[in-house]
């Protein structure tokens, strides 16, 4: 939470309107809620939509298959923005499956065709030649197909493409691909395909950021973790810091890896549920538990002694640890 110069809302009273629009940013309110919260030191603050104080809907009514909804967030008279929710297609398939239909009745089998006369009786020992069969029996109607159930899912489903830039991706979360596991999906405005790969396996579970007391030019993007590291290492990164990991990193034939951004790790930490089932198919048994470790090291600088991190163990992004006096772990990542 912050105030309207920028500044961190400590420790201070907050009060947030949640309202879902139906069909489109501007559609009709479905549901709408207040929240009164108390943001922590950090400026942050944390509450569930649908448990808050209803003034227009019911949360449990919301037909949530009958198209897109998009969630509009209010802080006090300040519009944060509306940004479309998108679903699992497991909680999608779990909420719409049903019983298949019955299968119609069978229909009547026709009558069995005369048998032709019997061949001659040949000679001892020869056998005769089989008569002629008679014609079939004509078949009877065929009854009523029963309604067809729906169909399961087939394994995780890719991001829907957003309108007007031609439709769905060809590649999805959990894809392994490039390396490591795609976790982040988008098209240009020419809807050329792109999207984030993150490495297999931790490059390390207790490196330094590296280069204390240094103001690092051009590092404190929050999105560009590849220009990010390419600033670090030109400033003279220390061997074993984290982005001398992941630059140093080679797999699946590539060299472009790098150390995430901030917002790119908050990117992963929104798809670790796709991320830990495919990881812990491909290695077989040793999943990207995202929920066990805590923090990991981001290549958006703070200051000249500190750096961004983030928490996979709470989700949220923090930079007040020291570069060189902290040992976190490492997750390399590239772009396509």
């Amino acid at each position: 939470m912050r105030s309207a110069d920028g500044s961190v809302l400590a420790s201070s009273a907050v009060n947030l309107t949640f309202m879902i629009h139906d069909g489109s940013a501007t559609g009709t309110v479905v549901y709408q809620e207040s929240h009164a919260l108390t943001s922590n030191t950090q400026g942050l603050v944390s509450c569930v939509v649908g448990n808050g104080v209803v003034s227009e809907g019911n949360f449990a009514q919301i037909n949530w298959g009958s198209g897109a909804k998009f969630l509009h967030v209010m802080m006090g008279t300040t519009d944060l923005g509306t940004q479309q929710m998108l679903s699992v297609p497991y909680a999608l398939y779990a909420e719409q499956s049903g019983t298949p239909g019955p299968t119609g009745a069978t229909g009547l089998q026709g009558p069995i065709g005369l048998t032709g006369p019997a061949g001659p009786t040949g000679a001892t020992g020869l056998q005769g030649p089989i008569g002629l069969t008679g014609p079939a029996g004509a078949t009877g109607a065929t009854g009523p197909q029963g309604p067809i159930g729906l169909t399961g899912p087939t394994g995780a489903t890719g991001p829907q493409g957003p309108a007007g830039n031609g439709g769905g991706f060809t590649h999805w979360v959990g894809e392994s691909f490039g390396g490591g596991v795609v976790f982040h999906l988008y098209k240009d405005a020419l809807g050329v395909e792109h999207g984030l790969i993150v490495s297999l396996t931790d490059l390390s579970t207790g490196a330094v950021w590296g280069l204390y007391g240094t103001d690092v030019p051009n590092c404190e993007s929050s999105w560009n973790g590849a220009a990010n590291t390419a600033a670090i290492i030109a400033a003279g990164v220390e061997a074993g810091s984290a982005a001398q990991l992941c630059d140093a990193y080679e797999a699946g034939g590539f060299t472009d890896w790098y150390l995430p951004a901030i917002d790119e790790l908050n990117l992963m930490y929104n798809a670790k549920y796709n991320l830990n089932q495919s990881l812990s198919q491909i290695t077989g048994g040793a999943p990207f538990d995202l929920n066990a470790y805590s923090y990991y090291w981001s290549s958006s600088e703070g200051n000249s002694d500190l750096a961004w991190l983030f928490s996979f163990d709470g989700g949220y992004a923090m930079y007040d640890y020291l570069k060189d006096n902290v040992f976190f772990w490492v997750r390399a990542v590239r772009a396509f």
